[in-house]
């Protein structure tokens, strides 16, 4: 007896708990105002490249959709990363989103002794 009351417990219970999204983002209530690119070469980008940067104005907010773009510009620039930055716009619900495009730090450094020769006084060197 106790399971089938557990059971019609668990069977009533069970459909409230199907009709919730899965994954909600507060974000996506957000209109975008803007999109700026924050790189040294843009003029590496394709122009459908960026006919799909601009036609994110006026759209709502999608993260998914940004991390594809993000890739896109990563790959067209050749750029260690792309970062997609979500500041406040200029009016509530409206945003910017800025693209940084970072390069890989540069350390390489070689530093190389520097020798001379002389028919009379032969080599010499600077350590």
């Amino acid at each position: 007896m106790k399971q089938v009351v557990a059971m019609a417990l668990v069977l009533w219970v069970l459909p409230a708990f199907g009709n919730q999204d899965v994954e909600i983002n507060v974000n996506s209530r957000y209109t975008v105002e803007d999109v700026q690119v924050q790189a040294k070469n843009k003029s590496r980008l394709s122009p459908a490249l960026l006919a799909d940067i601009q036609a994110l104005a006026g759209e709502k907010l999608d993260h998914k959709l940004l991390d594809e773009i993000g890739k896109r510009i990563r790959s067209a620039l050749r750029v260690h990363t792309v970062v997609a930055r979500v500041a406040r716009g200029s009016s509530p619900e409206y945003v910017r989103v800025i693209f940084e495009a970072r390069q890989r730090p540069n350390n390489f450094d070689l530093s190389a002794p520097r020798f001379l020769y002389h028919s009379k006084q032969g080599w010499s060197g600077v350590l």
